[in-house]
C-alpha cells in the first residue's frame, strides 16, 4: 500500500513538472501574428479561388462529355469523379469566401485569417484536382489492336494421324505362385 501511494507522488510531481514545462514553453514560443490582408485584398483573393474552382469544374464537364461521346467509360469515370470533387471544394470556397465577407465586415482579424488559410488549401486541393483530370486515362490506353495468332510445329515433330486413338495397351499382370502346402 506504502508503495502504491509512492508511486502515485511520483507520477503526480512528474505530471506537475511536465505541465509547468509545458506552460513555460508555450510563453516563450508565442508564433509571430501572420501579416494581416486589407480587407479587399482578403476578398479577391477568396473571389480567385472561386472562380479557379468554377473553371476547373467547366474544364472538367467538357472533358467529360467527350468521353462519354467516345463512349471511353474508363475515362468518363474517373473524370466524374474528378467533376464531383471540384464541384464540392468550389462550394466549400464559395461558402468560405461568404464567412471571408463577413469577417471583413465585422473586422474579425482571426476568422479573416483563418478564412484565408482554408481558401488557400482550397485553392491547392483545385490545383491537384486539375493535374489529376489531366491524367485520366481512357479505354485507348488498354487497346491492343487487333490479337493475332501465330502457330509454329516444330519439325520433328512425328507425323501420326491424332483423329485415331491407338488400342489401348494390356495391362501387365504379375505372376503370383501358388500357394504353398503346409508341411507337417
Amino acid at each position: 500500500m506504502i508503495k502504491l501511494s509512492g508511486s502515485l507522488v511520483v507520477i503526480s510531481v512528474i505530471a506537475f513538472l511536465g505541465f509547468a514545462q509545458a506552460q513555460e514553453d508555450t510563453t516563450q514560443q508565442t508564433p509571430a501574428p501572420a501579416p494581416a490582408a486589407t480587407d479587399n485584398s482578403a476578398i479577391n483573393q477568396g473571389n480567385q479561388v472561386v472562380s479557379q474552382g468554377q473553371s476547373l469544374a467547366r474544364r472538367i464537364a467538357n472533358m467529360l462529355d467527350e468521353a462519354r461521346r467516345e463512349g471511353d467509360v474508363i475515362r468518363a469515370t474517373c473524370l466524374d469523379d474528378k467533376l464531383t470533387q471540384a464541384n464540392v471544394n468550389t462550394r466549400n470556397a464559395e461558402q468560405r469566401l461568404s464567412a471571408l465577407q463577413e469577417a471583413v465586415s465585422t473586422q474579425d482579424n482571426e476568422r479573416q485569417k483563418h478564412e484565408l488559410t482554408v481558401l488557400s488549401v482550397l485553392s491547392s486541393k483545385l490545383g491537384v484536382l486539375d493535374q489529376e483530370a489531366a491524367q485520366c486515362l481512357g479505354q485507348d490506353l488498354f487497346e491492343t489492336g487487333e490479337t493475332k495468332v501465330v502457330t509454329t510445329i516444330d519439325p520433328n515433330t512425328p507425323q501420326e494421324n491424332s483423329s485415331i486413338a491407338p488400342p489401348p495397351s494390356m495391362p501387365v499382370v504379375p505372376a503370383v505362385p501358388p500357394p504353398s502346402s503346409p508341411t507337417n
